[in-house]
């Protein structure tokens, strides 16, 4: 079994705190399993574009782009995927990313497989940065669907999953 990383920006020592002294089930049960690793990770506040990230969930795209690009990977948002096969296979296909498509087309963040520091993750970190205008999907949805565009003519750097793949019910 690969290790399961949960990347928090809460330093090592409240997480040690908190998991010694929790009572809630779901934490226990995770603290239990013999591979999760918690790595700190501070959440970025502005980006080069300037503005202020406001937003929780914009400030999760900053770390899940920068964690997939240094460390590779697979990211599943834990309130809208649930994994119902193994997916080594398709990281046994030899795409440097496997994403999926989502209703109308546009590529959702929710799932993403990448190897470390390939191209298109490096593009989209880069890119992220600079796009970011505080909309909901500029600078996550709206970026990675353009680059999976733009990657796609060049061997094994991206694969895009049909939606039905990961979100039959988007």
């Amino acid at each position: 079994m690969s290790t399961i990383c949960i990347h928090i920006n809460v330093e090592d020592h409240v997480v040690k705190k908190t998991l010694e002294n929790t009572t809630n089930p779901y934490t226990l049960d995770i603290n239990k399993l013999p591979k999760v690793k918690f790595n700190y990770h501070a959440a970025p506040n502005k980006p080069l574009s300037g503005l202020d990230i406001a937003l929780l969930q914009h400030r999760s795209d900053f770390v899940r782009t920068d964690v997939l690009e240094k460390l590779g990977g697979i990211y599943l948002d834990d309130d809208d995927v649930y994994v119902l096969r193994d997916l080594r296979a398709l990281s046994r296909l030899g795409f440097e990313n496997i994403i999926g498509e989502q209703k109308y087309g546009k590529i959702w963040n929710a799932v993403i497989m990448a190897t470390p520091q390939n191209k298109m993750m490096q593009a989209y970190q880069i890119l992220q940065d600079v796009v970011f205008d505080g909309g909901w999907e500029t600078a996550s949805v709206d970026l990675l669907t353009r680059l999976a565009q733009e990657f796609h003519d060049i061997p094994d750097q991206v694969m895009v999953m049909p939606q039905d793949a990961f979100f039959p019910l988007s």
